[in-house]
């Protein structure tokens, strides 16, 4: 048992005490000092407590005698002294373990899903599990990449990726282990299902992209390591099941009892926070849904109080969104034509023309001459060595930002065919989506749209009091531009560029 744990916590150390308040001994003979505890204030409090009750206390490899100044000193530096020992002892443990595992040894803990242990001591590493699951015909390893697959590629949930994982009888890592959980003093067995929970712990782990944390599940504070592992997946599904995962957050239903089809689309103008869904009791009893800024329930963002954003009602937000959005939908040609002057924009901005290619080309030949003038100087004995170093390192700055102009300098021809290919696409994506909006499509479904093309819904507002406005601007996202409308109570939607 540890020394630093107090002497009454301890199981023989409890029965001592015991002892001692009963009078069963007189004298404690220790060993050493330090084996009465190894923090100092464990040793002194204990020695203490002793000692009122009338215990002498003897160690047979120190002298010391603490009824004398001179010994109780000895007595303290000694206490000190084990303290000492024990925070070397821990600091060299805590060094080793440190640079082991910067060599990629495995030091124990949960291993993750999807990997096993090889080898033993300081040859153990942490590698992929390409063993096969009992009745199942997968490894581990295809789980977790099936995992993610369906966040990063098909948008699902944890919840149904969970539900998915249990009707393929694939069993969790305590099932699969029979490992037991710890629950109050009892040991059990779990349910040995996959919940959404695990799911998501699985998902948020760094592991899987091949960097494992190694000091991460310590009580105490220490450096956290990061060492690189084989990984499963790559970073780029990786980083993009994390922001499926967010987005899923964000725009998740929850326990509502009202299906708001903007939900995580209204941001407030006046705090930053979303809007969220709420419902209001009208005049004859009834309820009427609005969107109201998250920011007006308790304190959050930049204001010390409620945000003093003006809930908007929730039919005619979803309504004028939906109306702008088949109105752009109908008029593709329009929307096509704003993407194509973007892309001649940017085509002029990075499309140099045939004289500023050739002053290129003249300025890099010249910045060969200008290297030989200066080796020539240098054979002359004009200018040092130090000069030669100091004028050679400007000439290859130089030289190098002159041939990434050139390199980053994109043909016209080539950019035609990306803008045609784009416009292409484009007309695609405008087309199927308008054809799904008219064909009656769920509410899922028109919501799944939206997400597509509206990047955000915007809510300002202006006034005091009674007189407070709603100004509605939405950005629409088309690759590679935005597209604009704003709308309020007096205006109309306008769609600029």
């Amino acid at each position: 048992v540890s020394g630093t744990i107090p002497v009454g916590e301890r199981p023989a150390g409890s029965q001592l005490l015991r002892n001692a308040r009963e009078g069963k001994f007189t004298r404690l003979i220790l060993w050493k000092l330090d084996r009465l505890g190894r923090d100092i204030s464990v040793i002194l409090k204990t020695i203490d407590e002793l000692e009122a009750l009338g215990i002498t206390i003897t160690s047979i490899t120190e002298p010391f005698n603490t009824s004398t100044p001179s010994g109780r000193l000895m007595f303290n530096m000694l206490a000190s002294f084990a303290d000492f020992e024990h925070d070397v002892i821990v600091e060299r443990s805590v060094t080793g373990t440190d640079y082991r595992a910067r060599e990629g040894q495995w030091l124990g803990g949960i291993v993750p899903f999807g990997y096993r242990v090889v080898g033993t001591k300081r040859e153990a590493r942490l590698e992929v599990s390409e063993e096969i699951l009992p009745g199942t015909g997968m490894t581990e390893a295809d789980v977790v990449r099936l995992i993610y697959g369906r966040l990063a590629k098909d948008r699902s949930s944890c919840v149904q990726i969970a539900k998915e994982l249990n009707k393929m009888a694939i069993p969790p890592t305590y099932a699969k282990d029979g490992r037991l959980l710890l629950r109050g003093k009892r040991r059990e067995r779990t349910s040995g299902i996959w919940r959404p929970s695990r799911i998501r712990n699985l998902v948020v782990n760094t592991v899987y992209k091949g960097v494992h944390v190694y000091g991460k599940r310590s009580k105490k504070q220490r450096e956290l390591i990061e060492r690189q592992v084989s990984a499963i997946v790559t970073s780029d599904m990786w980083a993009k099941a994390q922001k499926v995962l967010k987005t899923n957050m964000i725009f998740s239903k929850h326990n509502a009892k009202h299906y708001y089809l903007l939900r995580g689309l209204v941001t407030c103008g006046v705090c930053g926070l979303h809007y969220c869904g709420c419902c209001y009791r009208d005049a004859h009893g009834g309820q009427k849904r609005y969107y109201r800024c998250s920011g007006k329930t308790y304190a959050r963002g930049r204001f010390e109080g409620r945000c003093p954003a003006k809930s908007i009602n929730a039919e005619l937000l979803e309504n004028v969104v939906l109306n702008e959005v088949n109105r752009v939908l109908s008029e593709p040609e329009a929307v096509l034509e704003r993407l194509r002057e973007e892309y001649l924009r940017r085509e002029g901005e990075c499309v140099l023309d045939e004289a500023q290619q050739i002053a290129l080309e003249k300025d890099l030949r010249d910045k060969e001459a200008e290297k030989q003038r200066i080796l020539d100087l240098y054979r002359r004995g004009s200018i040092s060595i130090n000069d030669v170093d100091g004028q050679m390192d400007r000439i290859y700055s130089e030289e190098k930002v002159l041939q990434q102009a050139l390199e980053h300098t994109s043909k016209k021809e080539a950019l035609d065919a990306q803008l045609e290919e784009g416009l292409g696409a484009a007309k695609e994506i405008l087309t199927e989506a308008r054809q799904l909006l008219e064909e009656n499509p769920s509410q899922e479904m028109v919501r799944r749209i939206l997400e597509m093309f509206v990047s955000e819904i915007r809510v300002d507002t202006t006034g005091e009091g009674r007189k407070k406005t709603n100004e509605v601007s939405m950005t629409l996202v088309f690759t590679p531009s935005s597209l604009h409308s704003s709308y309020t109570d007096r205006d109309s939607w306008l769609l600029r560029a």
